[in-house]
């Protein structure tokens, strides 16, 4: 008789645990619902995990959203709270890098219009026509000198908008590398 009431008791605990834990998943919502899907999630450019579509809805890991935000995950007495490790009046770290990035894009596409072949070689070129033309100049005979005059002015303004564009890029430049070395200094 003791074996039997035994035996009893854990139906009946058995029965009693079964019928609530459907009860409390029934009342949570999304136990037992149904992944529709998985999306990447990014922030600002960057994956920060997989959120899961449950219900027509996004659900994404505490864990991965507070790392890719940089927050403190404290769990206590049962709720789940993200707080800030930096004051509100920091400026989010995501918008300097972004703008880091930005900088540094420029300076590669500055630093390769400066360095392009074509430039160069155009550049070169004037250079190289300028002490020619005037050379030539010496030694012409009265009748080449007006084409030769010509050719030397032509050359002379080339070499200085030539000479005033690569000016313009380093100038650009140097602001730029200021720029990036006070968001570097920042960090």
């Amino acid at each position: 008789m003791k074996k039997l009431s035994y035996i009893l008791l854990g139906v009946l605990l058995g029965v009693a645990i079964t019928a609530s834990a459907g009860a409390y998943a029934a009342s949570s919502g999304l136990i037992g619902s149904k992944v529709a899907g998985m999306k990447e999630v990014k922030l600002n450019g960057k994956s920060v995990g997989q959120a899961a579509i449950i219900n027509n809805s996004s659900y994404l890991p505490v864990r991965a959203i507070s790392e890719a935000m940089r927050l403190n995950i404290d769990l206590s007495g049962g709720v789940i709270g993200l707080n800030s490790s930096t004051p509100d009046f920091v400026q989010d770290p995501t918008i300097e890098e972004a703008r880091l990035n930005d900088l540094q894009t420029k300076r590669e596409i500055i630093l390769r219009q400066i360095n392009s072949p074509i430039f160069v070689s155009d550049l070169d070129t004037w250079r190289k026509a300028v002490p020619y033309y005037q050379n030539e100049l010496l030694t012409a005979a009265d009748f080449q000198k007006a084409d030769l005059e010509a050719k030397l002015a032509d050359a002379q303004k080339n070499l200085q908008d030539f000479e005033a564009k690569l000016a313009d890029l380093q100038a650009q430049l140097a602001e730029i590398d200021a720029q990036i070395a006070a968001l570097q200094d920042q960090q």
